[in-house]
């Protein structure tokens, strides 16, 4: 019999933690603006236009 060696693999975890970490920042940036609309729309004293 012949022994095998079994390679074991290593991931990047610097690149996994990125992008969920951009993915968290981008996601409550979209969740802001998506409640400024919202609230630009349900309420017309939100705008940020002087008459």
């Amino acid at each position: 019999m012949s022994s095998t060696s079994i390679a074991r693999t290593e991931y990047d975890m610097a690149v996994v933690r990125g992008f969920a970490l951009s993915a968290l920042l981008w996601g409550c940036v979209g969740m802001l603006v998506g409640l400024l609309i919202a609230l630009q729309l349900a309420f017309p004293a939100f705008t940020f236009r002087r008459i």
